[in-house]
């Protein structure tokens, strides 16, 4: 299957998607970073347990709306 999509695509698409795929990356780069700096400054594993628990509980409650 992933050869019929792969034969089927150009090399615009792969450049398309390639280039997507890099700024997603580095949005949520600047997500992560910007979180870093500002919640729970002094606390660098304090932010990334906050981090977490925060998009567990993001996600738990959308998966309620499906």
């Amino acid at each position: 299957m992933l050869e019929s999509i792969l034969r089927k695509s150009s090399f615009k698409d792969v450049l398309i998607i390639f280039i997507a795929s890099l700024a997603i990356i580095g949005i949520w780069r600047g997500v992560w970073n910007l979180l870093d700096a500002y919640l729970l400054k002094g606390s660098f594993l304090g932010s990334q347990i906050v981090s977490i628990v925060a998009g567990v509980w993001i996600l738990a409650l959308l998966s309620r709306y499906k």
